[in-house]
């Protein structure tokens, strides 16, 4: 008979909520638990209803189909009860949903874990994440979410545009005297998006790299200041793209959208073989000059993720 759900399980259920969709490898790295009997218990309350699962095909790769785990209203219910009524949570924002991208929000939760792999082999260093659609986001001091914010993009008309980025971090080293803290976006680019829109505003690469260019220059990344408490000199945007290809394409339109120095590009393959903190990016998409790591080059390490990518 299924053992009722422990302290555990709910452990599983707040991973899932934050993560809204996790492979059972990345559920298993994100609780530390065994995946075996991890396995076995996400069956148990499969069998209740208190988890989804579904089949993901793995592309390309042959192979048994990779499960993909989500937290039903049910089990949501559960996590909502232990979670109480102080953080304005409701089932909606704590039960996952099949649809939408799932390998786009899979491949921020494999940076997610890649950055806490960083933190645990190098105890300098510390990392926090923000992700677009984790529901338990930390306000800024004025209410507003940290991971959405507005640019000016047209200053005479006073037309503004929203972004949001797929995640926001800090990594910062040293001890509260003498911490050195740097800022981080994300955007996990899955080849979907035009290169450029015909008309100015749209929703596209370009208009994206204008939109930091425009945070840049304006400061408005200082917000996050007041938020984890330490001084930002300016900020690095990483774009993560899904095939080599594609990061090709992004690091030419890098390239031709001076200044963009602050702009860095990867893609999943060398994510996935030398991790997220390898010297695998291409400063100023610059992808024919030596890459750089995001630790710098004397905490620069390779270290594979712990699967490859579909």
């Amino acid at each position: 008979m299924p053992r009722i759900p422990s302290d555990q399980d709910i452990q599983i259920f707040a991973a899932l909520a934050d993560h809204s969709v996790l492979t059972t490898q990345q559920l298993a790295l994100v609780t530390a638990r065994n995946p075996k009997s991890l396995g076995r218990r996400v069956r148990e309350l499969g069998g209740l209803g208190l988890i989804q699962t579904l089949p993901r095909p793995l592309g390309r790769k042959r192979g048994r189909p990779e499960n993909v785990l989500l937290l039903t209203p049910s089990g949501a219910e559960l996590l909502l009860e232990h979670l109480g009524d102080s953080g304005g949570f409701s089932v909606d924002t704590l039960a996952g949903s099949p649809t939408g991208d799932i390998d786009h929000t899979l491949l921020i939760n494999w940076v997610r874990i890649g950055l806490q792999g960083i933190t645990d082999r190098v105890s300098s260093l510390n990392a926090v994440f923000l992700a677009s659609n984790s529901p338990f986001l930390p306000k800024l001091p004025d209410g507003s979410s940290p991971v959405m914010d507005r640019v000016v993009v047209d200053p005479g008309a006073g037309k503004w545009m929203d972004f949001i980025p797929d995640g926001v971090f800090t990594i910062n080293t040293g001890d509260q005297g003498q911490r050195k803290s740097l800022l981080f976006f994300l955007e996990v680019d899955m080849g979907t998006e035009p290169l450029a829109s015909p008309t100015a505003g749209g929703r596209d690469l370009r208009q994206k790299i204008l939109n930091y260019q425009a945070y840049y220059r304006t400061n408005r990344y200082r917000r996050y200041e007041e938020l984890w408490g330490c001084r930002f000199n300016g900020f690095r945007l990483l774009f993560l793209a899904n095939t080599a290809g594609r990061m090709a394409v992004i690091c030419r339109l890098v390239q031709e959208m001076v200044p963009s120095d602050f702009i860095w590009v990867t893609d999943q393959g060398r994510v996935f073989e030398r991790g997220l903190g390898a010297a695998i990016w291409a400063r100023g998409g610059k992808d024919q000059t030596p890459p750089h790591s995001i630790l710098g080059p004397s905490l620069a390490y390779e270290s594979s993720l712990p699967a490859s990518p579909a």
